[in-house]
């Protein structure tokens, strides 16, 4: 009896004592998840502008601030139709566009132009050397607002709604007329524009300003919208939907050159310069145009 008792004990202390050392296992835990991955939304098209490389090709742009933007322009296209035809085309000028703080803007814009073509009489049919020439100055003064359509865009709106030949003055009692809007947005300095500038699309019907614009697109006649077209008809026609841009830069300004020279061509330079607004045009000059 007391053996079968003891058994039983022990057995009972020995099942204790398994009991006692037994080892819970912690359940297996899971893999560390992949951290979220971070999105970095890409700047809007808005803030961006392709230009040619000419001008720094894809560009940041922001929305400009009122003050004074000016350029001076001085443009030379020089081509041989044929080893007896010559044919030239200079644009020289000005464009200066103050913004003020109360929403009022003014712009002047001068322009001298030149032309001449020159046939020999082996060419011409009627066997004699023709020349032709034909110098143009103009001035427009233009005054009328600018805003900011949209708070999340860059872009500012020009509209003109009077003008006046010959000055920069504009009278304000002038009759008002309605104009298609410049589209402006400011530019940053980069590798091939020296300082803050002002890009502005000109609306076709702006011609005071567009023939002081620039085609901008990337097109080997990157350079004067005036000049994007080459005399001889042989070269690279500019993009059909091309169009014309002004570059204006911050105070002093920028001077802006180019020769489409079909011998010795210089591209489009834009240097940092003293812009002054244009003097008003003398009573015989202005007439040719």
């Amino acid at each position: 009896m007391r053996a079968s008792q003891g058994l039983l004990a022990l057995a009972l202390v020995g099942a204790c004592t398994s009991k006692g050392t037994q080892t819970q296992l912690e359940p297996a835990s899971e893999p560390a998840s992949e951290p979220d991955p971070v999105i970095v939304e890409p700047s809007p098209n808005e803030n961006r502008r392709e230009l040619s490389p000419l001008l720094g090709g894809s560009v940041v742009v922001h929305s400009p601030t009122p003050g004074r933007w000016a350029s001076r322009v001085d443009f030379d296209q020089h081509y041989y139709v044929t080893m007896e035809h010559v044919i030239r085309n200079s644009m020289r000028g000005s464009a200066v566009l103050r913004l003020d703080d109360d929403g009022h803007a003014r712009a002047c814009f001068e322009t001298v132009k030149y032309d001449s073509s020159d046939m020999s009489h082996y060419q011409a049919n009627d066997h004699k050397d023709h020349h032709y020439a034909n110098e143009f100055a103009m001035v427009v003064g233009m005054s009328g607002t600018w805003s900011r359509p949209s708070a999340d865009a860059p872009e500012i709106e020009v509209r003109f709604d009077r003008m006046n030949w010959r000055t920069c003055e504009v009278d304000p009692t002038r009759e008002p007329f309605e104009q298609p809007a410049l589209r402006c947005v400011a530019v940053a300095a980069n590798a091939k524009i020296p300082s803050e500038a002002l890009l502005c699309q000109v609306p076709k019907e702006l011609h005071e300003a567009a023939k002081l614009a620039l085609l901008i697109a990337d097109s080997p006649r990157a350079g004067s919208w005036d000049q994007r077209f080459e005399p001889s008809g042989h070269g690279v026609a500019p993009p059909e939907d091309a169009l014309p841009w002004l570059l204006l830069g911050a105070e002093p300004g920028f001077e802006l050159s180019a020769k489409d020279h079909d011998r010795d061509a210089e591209p489009l330079t834009i240097l940092v310069a003293e812009v002054g607004d244009p003097p008003p045009l003398a009573e015989e000059e202005g007439a040719g145009w």
